[in-house]
């Protein structure tokens, strides 16, 4: 992906363009169902902070967005589902500051201009599908810092939902199962759907003055909408633990940082035919010029 961004006063112009490939098992009614695929997007837009105080401050965000995209079922192309869509996204988001606490809310609107899209896509269940889709999302966020026996700890719970007013095709349903929406699961076979929410819980101790952190987690997330009827279970719940933090590299010059997590990962409450491991071990590294 490239992005690129130009901030003048309280405005930010922004634009980018990405290429993905996704391949991820979805638990099925009678045996797992494979979903694969393609994904090029360009898109540009604005944002800005309406209003900031001491301790608080709100963000607005709208862009506009094509995507190209191509899916296969089983490894099988689905030429009705080859896509070349232009949308939209706009969003909102406030942030309050309370002593050491930091509260976080926000929601949104994203969905497809299906009079200027050439591909829009295909429903199961509904040939006579315009093209047009509205999905609304939202989401809150707590951090919490505070000290047991002068240590250094935190709280950190985020939810977030998301809810389709229209049909929608499967690259747009709501996933969970993997590391970014209820850890503890491998990620090679999801549940999706077109509606859904997730709830993760941090608990963090500081290492001293170090950056890094260890951390545990519990995380729940639930699926629904018409796609969810063919699903044993709706529900997942997962637990991590694992270590954090951000390291300077030594002998670089520029001031070049990596960040990493390190983390275990076990699945607690799941369909008995969503197959994972019964421990997950992740590790990312990322790094900062």
């Amino acid at each position: 992906s490239v992005n690129y961004s130009i901030p003048f006063g309280y405005w930010t112009l922004f634009a980018g363009a990405s290429k993905s490939r996704y391949r991820q098992t979805v638990a099925g009614f009678d045996e797992p169902i494979v979903y694969g695929g393609t994904s090029k997007q360009v898109e540009a837009g604005v944002s800005v902070v309406p209003y900031r105080g001491a301790s608080y401050k709100g963000t607005a965000m709208l862009k506009f967005l094509r995507k190209r995209a191509s899916s296969t079922l089983n490894d099988i192309d689905i030429e009705v589902q080859r896509r070349d869509v232009v949308g939209y996204e706009f969003s909102y988001g406030h942030r309050h500051y309370i002593d050491q606490m930091v509260l976080d809310l926000g929601g949104g609107v994203r969905g497809t201009l299906p009079q200027f899209s050439h591909q829009p896509g295909y429903v199961y269940g509904d040939p006579d599908w315009n093209g047009r889709s509205t999905i609304l999302t939202a989401n809150a966020g707590l951090y919490l810092p505070f000290k047991v026996a002068g240590q250094q700890m935190a709280y950190q719970v985020n939810w977030q939902i998301q809810h389709a007013k229209t049909p929608i095709v499967p690259a747009d349903y709501f996933t969970i199962g993997n590391r970014y929406a209820v850890r503890g699961f491998d990620g090679q076979m999801t549940l999706a759907a077109e509606d859904g929410w997730t709830l993760r819980n941090d608990l963090s101790l500081n290492l001293g003055n170090l950056g890094q952190q260890l951390y545990t987690g519990l995380d729940a997330g639930r699926v629904g909408g018409p796609a969810a009827q063919y699903l044993t279970s709706r529900t997942l719940v997962g637990a991590v633990a694992g270590l954090r933090g951000r390291v300077a590299v030594p002998g670089v010059a520029n001031a070049v940082n990596a960040s990493y997590d390190l983390s275990a990962g076990w699945p607690l409450k799941k369909p008995d035919n969503l197959k994972t491991q019964s421990t997950v071990f992740a590790a990312t590294l990322m790094f900062e010029f």
